[in-house]
């Protein structure tokens, strides 16, 4: 028995636009939420899988929900030939699950545009849905006491360590029976497999809040062989998605990364420089013709000054 699957990840719909893009935030997303349905009908698959952070906050506003809601039930009026299941996201439930009986999630659960399970036991399927200590019970290892073939998670799993709170996937301790783990929260697409033989995806976020330019929405295409465990993928992009250079003002971001690189470059020498160091006698002087030319900010400015000064009479910040 072969299954096919289209998984999608976290898309943080929301009615309102973030400061960093200059399209319509919603009208964007909810375009690219309907091309991933078309995808799953094209493809014909059997389960289309939602990796959570469905929206982006626990009420988005009844014109982006009912949108998302009208788009998950049909395709103009056909209902959607597969079955669409869902991972609760920390910010479907505003990192609280008591939250999800109040929440736009919840009502397109109650209104089977979605179905929000534990397990699909028959095809060895275990949903893990985000909790505040799901990362410490992946850390302590309870994944070896889940016999599942296929777990679909909202966790920080990684492939890489990270300086943000994670779980390594190399760390994972997981049943023998275990053959897939897919996870959605953390944004950038990965993938990994692990000594013995456990595959791990995660597709990367559909939702785009922050300047990337290399980032493009895609979804992952998988069929799983659940004779042999063999799994078979590939990654689909969305043809619909808007470009970075369309959705965000990249002239802007690359001018402020050079202000600011800049402002890093005279702190550090602000920092490196001794009192003996000066050009003239005196080195405030001397710091704010340095600025001037640099066309450093005030503020940071005072700062520098301010360090030298207390330098000068001994004293501490």
């Amino acid at each position: 028995m072969k299954k096919k699957f289209l998984i999608v990840g976290d898309n943080h719909l929301d009615s309102r636009t973030p400061k960093s893009r200059l399209d319509n935030y919603m009208e964007s997303s909810l375009m690219e939420l309907k091309e991933t349905l078309l995808i799953a009908k094209a493809a014909e698959v059997d389960y289309y899988i939602m990796l959570g952070d469905i929206f982006e906050r626990i009420e988005v506003g009844g014109i982006c929900r009912n949108r998302a809601l009208e788009i998950l039930l049909s395709d103009d009026g056909e209902p959607w030939p597969f079955e669409k299941y869902v991972v609760v996201g920390n910010h479907d439930i505003g990192h609280n699950p008591s939250n999800l009986n109040k929440s736009a999630l919840e009502t397109l659960i109650a209104a089977n545009a979605l179905r929000r399970v534990d397990e699909i036991s028959d095809l060895g399927i275990r949903f893990l849905h985000f909790r505040p200590d799901l990362d410490d019970d992946l850390r302590a290892g309870f994944l070896s006491d889940i016999d599942s073939k296929i777990l679909f998670c909202h966790a920080s799993i990684v492939d890489q360590p990270s300086r943000f709170e994670h779980v390594l996937f190399s760390d994972l301790v997981v049943h023998e029976n275990t053959k897939l783990i897919v996870s959605g929260h953390i944004h950038h697409p990965m993938e990994s497999v692990s000594k013995t033989g456990v595959k791990f995806f995660n597709p990367g976020s559909l939702g785009r809040s922050k300047i990337d330019e290399t980032h493009h929405p895609r979804v992952i295409l998988l069929q799983y062989d659940y004779e042999t465990d063999d799994i078979k993928h590939k990654y689909l992009m969305l043809k619909r998605a808007l470009s970075s250079d369309i959705i965000f003002d990249l002239d802007k971001n690359n001018q402020r990364k050079f202000e600011n690189k800049n402002t890093e470059l005279f702190i550090e020498a602000i920092t490196n420089v001794s009192i003996t160091d000066s050009i003239s006698s005196d080195l405030i002087q001397d710091l704010e013709v340095y600025a001037e030319k640099a066309k450093v900010e005030k503020e940071i400015i005072n700062m520098a000054k301010t360090a030298i000064n207390l330098t000068k009479t001994g004293g501490e910040f």
